[in-house]
């Protein structure tokens, strides 16, 4: 099983625009975030895991100030919130992280944070 890890500044080279979130949750006593993510990946990676069988996973630690603002205008319940665009600014030792989500439904997370990595984890392919 192959494991990608990107850390802080390096989730520059990442590209989250068009997948999405799948699940949010509060770890480590609520301190910590960890997304799971529906990652569309991406070319670069492509010759270093096997991008029809992974997992991938965004972590943030140290989480604070967090606002999110979802607004659905249809009757759909709640599922897989596609991300319009993804977005960081290092201030000092801190990281503003900022996701936007235009479709279904509308709206933001905005937060402030001490690390972030973005995980890429191979499954195993099934016989």
């Amino acid at each position: 099983m192959k494991k990608i890890i990107i850390e802080n500044e390096q989730l520059e080279s990442i590209i989250l625009d068009e997948s999405s979130i799948t699940s949010i949750e509060w770890i480590n006593e609520g301190v910590d975030i960890r997304m799971k993510i529906y990652w569309c990946g991406q070319e670069s990676y492509s010759d270093k895991i096997d991008m029809r069988n992974i997992f991938t996973n965004l972590f943030f630690r140290g989480v604070n100030n967090v606002e999110i603002n979802f607004a659905y205008t249809n009757d759909f319940s709640i599922g897989n919130i596609e991300i319009t665009k993804f977005s960081f600014e290092k201030v000092d030792s801190r990281y503003f992280v900022h996701f936007t989500f235009d479709f279904q439904p509308q709206g933001y997370i905005k937060f402030q944070c001490d690390g972030m990595i973005f995980s890429i984890v191979e499954s195993p392919r099934c016989p």
